[in-house]
């Protein structure tokens, strides 16, 4: 028999059981051997039937593979080399044959087939062999018959072929069984029959299987080694027999019975701690890791009361195999492992967590009614669920669900804890929790490795850079672009290293423009942020994770060199609108610059704008109304005035501003599915560039000489006709609202 050795390739997760003691996880090794040494060691056996009982999962069949190696290594303490050959392992399982009435015949044969060809003793006594089974078959064919009250002429059709091969002249069946005997107790060869997965049978099929092993169990130099669960067996057999007392019957056949040694808690949970490592492995920087003391409060209170026997561990690991690879990174490992357990163990409860997320995530009200409504809620359903797991359910849900804590408790978590629970990908976060019922994350959603990579990035600027253009590269299919994600992903995240925002802040402020000028990030819907607004956002966050004082330099330095102009000017703004009056209720880093630094942003700001007037760039940077406003607030509205004259007769620098100038609302009406797109323009900030004794209508007219002799593309086309209408409104008295005059310039 070729023996089976352990290898490092053996299949994690597998519901086979274990084939080589090197493999033992629950101590079952040191038993098996025993057992082996004393069915070779016991004096002339005949027919000695043992009996391996433990419930089902708990690993049986594992302990007879551990006996069958024990029982086939040439180098086994249990080996008797001097005296008797290594003994012949027949596997019979009861599962392989369909119909009851194969049984004996087919163990018989399968019997047969193990008769070494070289004992010649045996090879002589083999056709009579056949002839036993066939006569055996038909006896408990027979006595199948008359139990069912017909006839079932099935043995003889399936077998009649197999036993031409071996059978001779008929003798009667005591003389044939007597002629096996002979010859197997002359041949010095002892057999070991395993018989495994009774349990598993129905009642019907379990008689049959113990009436075969009772009808042939007494041939001497064989060993019998059943595996079941003597509980469920005896009942079985009380039911199928009409007999009172299942154990007595099988007293009569088994004469050795072993429980398979209990397993300690400790054990199961060692071995499913263990494949847990050999399946997830070391975490990278970019992924979520697993945090000891969590993890230790969830396996005891929530996981380690669901892992009972060594068939759950494999449960649970098999379900962990196939769904958290797609996730891996994505989610909490802890609370996706408890989850899974949740889903194998107590399908319901998942159930209940899934379909109820606004109950489970987020923080709990603290008003008295909120939590007795809460608290009636979960347990009206906590009734529902099986009594055995109520108290490991309710614990596990107060790990994984911190507002659990104040409905069967009195604690309470404040946004802060919301923060860092968004940072661990907790199921309990709202923005979590629906990817712990999917198989990855979609191609379009910003994933949690996507977030570590970049912040991975540290102080590499050019890195950050170019991976900021990237992102705002890659659009979703609803028109956002990936940097949008980015951002609000950054901003909710309070462990940036300082290396890092110092460095994010350097490339920001380097392709910051492009960001704020990308016309496919302004608002899609009434509701959309606009991306000056996600800058800023971005901007005050970062300088929140620096160290006192180095902001305020960091952010000086930025506005002064950065390559985005328009975001520099804007970042002025913000900060010097910190610092008016009505600021004193609005909670921002900037408000802790100096005075005078926030006068030395205004004049680099205006510096830089000027600039670009001279060198013929300003007209082509986004949000030109903007800067042309801030330079007239902060600057010389007679500078602004030049430059507008200089560039008039530039038909393309007026067509830009043309353009910059257009604003873009949405309209639905009642019985719409979709809102439609309203371009318009306030054609009065044009007259704030004029010097007289240049009018609006002058201008106008200019307006119209560039439509007349250009070839327009279809923004240009629009930004007039928009300009048109604007017009009209001012020539009918009806004088557009300056959408500066909210800004406060």
């Amino acid at each position: 028999m070729e023996l089976l050795e352990p290898t490092p390739e053996a299949r994690l997760g597998s519901d086979l059981p274990q084939a080589h003691p090197a493999f033992d996880a629950f101590g079952y090794a040191p038993f098996a051997k025993a057992i082996a040494v004393a069915v070779q060691r016991t004096p002339s056996p005949k027919g000695l039937v043992m009996a391996i009982d433990g419930p089902w999962g708990t690993g049986k069949t594992s302990l007879l593979n551990f006996i069958r190696h024990y029982l086939s290594s040439t180098d086994s303490e249990s080996a008797d080399k001097a005296s008797a050959p290594p003994p012949v392992l027949v596997d019979f399982n009861p599962w392989w044959f369909s119909d009851r009435e194969q049984l004996a015949t087919q163990f018989l044969s399968q019997f047969r087939t193990r008769f070494p060809t070289e004992n010649a003793v045996l090879m002589d006594a083999a056709n009579a062999l056949a002839d036993y089974a066939d006569a055996i078959g038909t006896a408990v064919s027979s006595s199948i018959s008359a139990g069912a009250g017909f006839p079932i002429p099935l043995l003889k059709e399936a077998v009649a072929f197999f036993l031409k091969l071996f059978r001779r002249q008929r003798k009667d069946v005591q003389t044939l069984k007597a002629d096996i005997s002979d010859a197997l107790e002359k041949s010095d060869q002892r057999f070991v029959v395993f018989v495994d997965d009774i349990d598993r049978l129905t009642p019907e099929d379990m008689c049959e299987v113990f009436k075969v092993i009772k009808a042939v169990a007494d041939f001497p130099n064989v060993i019998y080694i059943l595996a079941f669960d003597r509980r469920l067996v005896s009942e079985s057999l009380q039911v199928a027999l009409g007999i009172n007392d299942g154990h007595a019957y099988l007293e009569k056949i088994v004469q050795v019975q072993f429980a398979l040694p209990a397993v300690s808690r400790g054990l199961v949970l060692e071995k499913f701690v263990a494949d847990l490592e050999r399946l997830f492995g070391e975490f990278d920087e970019n992924e979520i890791g697993v945090d000891p003391t969590y993890w230790a409060n969830v396996l005891h209170d929530g996981i380690s009361p669901l892992i009972e026997t060594p068939r759950d561990v494999v449960r649970a690991v098999n379900a962990l195999l196939v769904t958290f690879p797609g996730l891996r990174g994505e989610v909490n490992p802890v609370d996706f492992i408890a989850l899974e357990c949740l889903r194998v163990f107590v399908p319901d409860a998942y159930q209940f967590v899934r379909d109820n997320k606004d109950r489970f995530t987020g923080l709990a009200s603290e008003r008295g009614g909120d939590r007795t409504s809460a608290h009636d809620f979960y347990e009206r359903w906590l009734n529902t669920v099986d009594e055995r797991y109520r108290d490991t359910i309710k614990a596990l849900f107060r790990r994984l669900f911190p507002r659990m804590q104040a409905v069967w408790g009195n604690m309470y978590y404040s946004a802060d804890s919301m923060r860092r629970w968004g940072v661990e990908a907790r199921i309990c976060h709202p923005d979590k929790f629906d990817r712990y019922f999917q198989f990855s994350v979609p191609p379009h959603e910003l994933s949690e490795r996507d977030i570590r990579e970049f912040i991975t990035l540290g102080a590499n600027v050019h890195a950050l850079a170019d991976a900021w253009i990237a992102a705002n590269d890659e659009r979703r299919p609803t028109g956002t672009g990936k940097a949008n994600e980015l951002i609000a992903a950054l901003i909710a995240r309070d462990d940036l290293p300082v290396a890092f925002a110092k460095a994010c802040l350097k490339a920001f402020f380097r392709i910051g423009d492009g960001f704020v000028g990308d016309a496919r990030n302004s608002s899609l819907h009434f509701f959309s942020i606009r991306p000056e607004v996600q800058a800023y956002w971005l901007v005050q966050h970062l300088t929140k994770m620096l160290p006192e004082g180095e902001g305020e330099l960091l952010i000086e330095e930025q506005i002064r060199t950065g390559d985005a102009i328009v975001l520099a000017a804007q970042m002025a703004w913000s900060i010097a609108r910190m610092h008016q009056p009505d600021a004193q209720e609005r909670d921002s880093v900037f408000q802790a610059f100096a005075p005078q630094t926030v006068e030395i942003l205004k004049l680099t700001v205006v510096a830089r704008v000027r600039h670009a007037a001279k060198t013929n760039a300003l007209e082509w940077l986004p949000d030109i109304h903007f800067l042309l406003r801030l330079w007239q607030t902060w600057g010389s509205d007679v500078e602004v005035k030049a430059w507008f004259a200089r560039i008039l007769n530039d038909d393309r620098a007026i067509l830009r501003l043309l353009v910059e100038a257009v604003q873009v609302g949405t309209e639905h009406t009642h019985g719409d599915r979709t809102t439609r797109r309203i371009p318009s323009m306030n054609t009065k900030i044009f007259e704030g560039y004029l010097s007289p004794p240049v009018t609006l209508e002058e201008f106008s007219a200019r307006i119209r000489q560039i439509g007349d002799r250009r070839a327009l593309t279809a923004d240009e086309i629009e930004a007039l006709e928009v300009f048109e209408n604007g017009m009209q409104m001012v020539r009918d008295g009806r004088n557009p609202s300056d959408p500066f005059a909210r800004l406060g310039l």
